[in-house]
């Protein structure tokens, strides 16, 4: 409820427009200030007033009452009719003032200077015309009514002062415009450099996007390049000339810190009888399921590559002869008892591989011995019957 009630004094909010937002706020506080002065003065205009002043006091109040309705329109958005009413209601209220109780006074001058700046900021330039026309027309009307000594007191000259009053109103309504013309023209370029920032900063923001985007894009070209240039375009394996690469550094690491290493070769046992009698795209389709059968053996650590046509290679990190012999053998159960379908028909096919170690404190002189053991493992598979495994033992 009190949440209910603060957003209701709080002034209205109007989405993306600006300029009714402040026009409301404006009319918001201005309708607040009018109703608690109005009240206020017409409680001590009726204790303390005059009995012209108390005789009065109803326009005080209705004044007053007025501001309600005032307020509830504000905050439905018609900012321009209560603008038009809260001005022509202080206009009528001090030309009222002027008729029965006061005559030609300072204060109704201020008053309709006030009124005429307020309607040439809120409403525009033909609104400060009408007040200033207005304001002139009650000043002079006022001093006909004293020169005929209708209205008491007469202060000086009442023709007089008028003539210098409606001087000092045209002046300002000319010195009002002025400036209201000059602040409209400054907001307009203002607003004017605004729209053209965002739209210069959208244009920079959509540049440094496509930029970016170009730039992810390249990346990513990059990324593909650099994984075509180290990968087997089939089996999505390691290439031959990356695996040397890695290869390389595995064993100068072993080498360095005495550490076991391990390679295996193995190649498809009769691959040419494959091709021979399903064709070469089933000899693909073999290679690559030999390659993704690979891939489930393999750790994070090992590099497994295609060494060339139907040959495969692993490198196995931290891996003694025995375990990289056990690997071995199940991964030669793996690929005999997992065939590729041709057609809904099961094709089988069997590997031979060799396996070579560097084991703790035993030296060998390079990466390209052990593999050279290694192929030589793979050599005595093949005259040993094929789909077997042998470890180089030297």
């Amino acid at each position: 409820m009190w949440n209910s009630i603060r957003r209701f004094l709080y002034p209205p909010v109007f989405e993306g427009q600006s300029e009714k937002t402040r026009h409301a706020r404006l009319l918001h506080y201005s309708t607040v200030i009018i109703f608690s002065f109005t009240i206020t003065f017409y409680y001590f205009n009726g204790q303390f007033g005059t009995s012209a002043e108390k005789d009065c006091s109803w326009i005080l109040f209705s004044v007053a009452l007025i501001q309600v309705p005032a307020f509830i329109l504000t905050r439905m958005g018609k900012t321009n009719l209560v603008s038009f009413l809260q001005l022509s209601l202080i206009w009528g209220t001090i030309t009222f003032f002027g008729r029965y109780a006061a005559g030609i006074h300072d204060v109704a001058l201020m008053i309709y200077i006030l009124v005429i700046i307020s309607a040439a900021t809120l409403l525009g330039r033909w609104a400060a015309v009408s007040y200033t026309a207005l304001s002139i027309g009650a000043i002079w009307w006022l001093a006909f009514l004293e020169t005929s000594q209708r209205l008491l007191p007469m202060i000086g000259t009442p023709l007089h002062i008028a003539l210098d009053i409606t001087i000092v109103l045209i002046l300002a309504y000319v010195i009002v415009s002025f400036f209201v013309n000059t602040l409209t023209a400054a907001l307009k370029e203002s607003k004017r450099e605004m729209v053209e920032r965002k739209r210069v900063e959208a244009e920079l923001e959509n540049m440094v996007l496509k930029l970016s985007n170009e730039i992810t894009d390249r990346k990513q070209t990059l990324a593909e390049l650099q994984y075509q240039a180290i990968t087997d375009f089939l089996t999505g394996l390691f290439n031959r000339r990356y695996f040397f690469e890695i290869a390389e550094k595995e064993f100068s690491k072993a080498s360095r810190y005495n550490r076991p290493l391990s390679v295996i070769i193995f190649d498809i046992d009769l691959f040419k009888d494959v091709n021979d009698t399903y064709g070469h795209d089933i000899g693909d389709k073999v290679l690559v399921h030999i390659g993704a059968l690979l891939r489930t053996m393999t750790r994070e650590v090992d590099i497994s590559a295609r060494y060339g046509g139907e040959e495969f290679i692993l490198l196995l990190p931290e891996m003694s002869c025995a375990s990289a012999e056990l690997l071995a053998e199940r991964l030669r159960k793996l690929v005999q008892e997992n065939p590729i379908k041709v057609n809904g028909e099961p094709v089988h096919v069997t590997i031979s591989l060799g396996v070579a170690s560097k084991e703790e404190n035993k030296t060998v002189s390079s990466i390209d011995s052990l593999i050279s053991k290694a192929d030589q493992a793979l050599y005595k598979a093949k005259h040993a019957g094929r789909n077997c495994v042998v470890c180089h033992v030297e």
